[in-house]
């Protein structure tokens, strides 16, 4: 995040400002789980693992927007 606030990211496209959009929190048992799991879990429906493997906001927001409703040709899942 110093890189980032700092323009140490610019080149790439990170602009110094998002910095102060990031929240670090700490670790919790959550944390460090693969989106692929995560993406697995909400493509069955199984939200009771979203929830247990994110955030709750973060489980509320892919649930909300339908996120991975699509398999990966962009069919709708059912």
């Amino acid at each position: 995040m110093r890189n980032l606030s700092e323009g140490g990211l610019e080149a790439e496209g990170g602009k110094r400002e998002w910095a102060d959009r990031v929240e670090l929190v700490e670790p919790t048992p959550k944390a460090g789980v693969s989106s692929t799991v995560i993406r697995k879990a909400a493509k069955a429906g199984e939200w009771r693992v979203v929830e247990d493997l994110c955030t709750g906001g973060v489980a509320w927001w892919v649930s909300e927007e339908g996120l991975y409703e699509e398999d990966d040709r962009g069919t709708k899942m059912g």
